[in-house]
């Protein structure tokens, strides 16, 4: 019983030592209080941040009135810091609980002039058709984007996708020369860039348009009316072939397409083995003295076997490179920039 008591009264004691640091510890703990306001028109800034400079993961933010409350402050005076987008941050002193006022001053910066760069390249869809409505002439314009969607190859495939736009094809059926607005092939021209270049063929003006590949195409223009910054001579049409811009760095772009047609499905075609023929006869193989025999001429090209047609596959790839050249112009401007496009 005597030792029972002796163990009690030592629980008791150690309770309430610790009960009293706790109450220390509580009451020595400050709450600091204030109001934060805009310094030239003194209304109050909402979702201003306060935080203590010693402990950065202590503090508080402004209230719909412009109040704030920062808690458990364990001695002061305390440095805080009050900071608010557009607004100059401040370090503030607190030696006291009292409400206090902070006044923000508007972090002004003066420009001169603000300006806005633009750039419709017609590379998109949306931008072509906008190239097109603000054109003070009739035009049409296809995109990298649609050219990219389409199996053509050359930039003769994709003009035929032009409305008015009709291909010359040439003996083996492949297109070669654009016709626009039905005029004859000679009154229209070809810009690359918007520079007029000249043909190939020694006897004819026009230029054959299979010879470009369509992926260096940043979009092409086919104008059907003349301005008066266009030559006389493109009295059926124009068409203008836009480049695409030098690349910062070196890139390589593939693209690949496949078909197949049902008619192709339930149609199949005969054929034969070439290799079995021989294209020399047998006095050419053996000697003018040989004696052809029955086993040198073979018969199995006369066997002919059903088969399907392969798929349709076109692919294309572009590369380019851009690096600046080692002759710089006259005028210091920057160095010239060179590309090229490898297909």
């Amino acid at each position: 019983m005597y030792s029972f008591s002796i163990r009690y009264v030592k629980i008791l004691i150690f309770l309430l030592i610790f009960s009293t640091l706790s109450l220390g510890e509580i009451l020595a703990q400050q709450t600091i209080r204030g109001k934060i306001l805009d310094a030239r028109s003194g209304e109050s800034i909402i979702g201003a941040f306060v935080v203590l400079k010693d402990q950065p993961t202590k503090g508080a933010m402004s209230g719909l009135d412009g109040s704030f409350v920062v808690t458990n402050v364990s001695t002061l005076p305390v440095t805080i810091t009050v900071s608010f987008v557009g607004y100059k941050p401040q370090e503030i002193v607190v030696e006291s609980t009292a409400n206090f006022i902070i006044n923000l001053v508007e972090d002004q910066l003066m420009l001169s002039e603000v300006v806005v760069y633009g750039d419709n390249n017609g590379r998109t869809d949306h931008s072509a058709r906008t190239l097109e409505r603000m054109s003070i002439n009739v035009i049409n314009i296809v995109s990298s984007r649609s050219i990219e969607a389409s199996p053509d190859l050359t930039v003769v495939n994709v003009l035929q996708r032009v409305s008015s736009v009709s291909v010359e094809k040439s003996g083996q059926g492949e297109g070669r020369y654009p016709i626009i607005r039905g005029m004859n092939k000679q009154y229209s021209y070809t810009l690359v860039d918007g520079v007029k270049i000249p043909s190939p063929d020694d006897k004819n003006r026009y230029v054959p348009m299979n010879i470009f590949p369509s992926d260096l195409l940043e979009r092409l223009e086919v104008s059907k009316s003349l301005t008066a910054n266009m030559e006389g001579d493109a009295i059926g049409g124009t068409i203008n072939m836009v480049m695409k811009n030098a690349p910062e760095q070196f890139i390589v772009k593939a693209n690949f397409a496949t078909g197949y047609s049902q008619y192709l499905l339930n149609n199949p075609y005969y054929q034969f083995d070439k290799k079995s023929i021989n294209r020399q006869s047998p006095a050419e193989i053996h000697g003018n003295d040989y004696w052809a025999t029955e086993a040198d001429f073979s018969l199995k090209n006369l066997v002919f076997e059903k088969k399907n047609a392969l798929p349709d596959l076109s692919a294309g790839m572009t590369s380019a490179i851009s690096f600046p050249m080692a002759i710089r112009p006259i005028t210091g401007h920057d160095p010239l920039r060179d590309t090229f496009f490898l297909r």
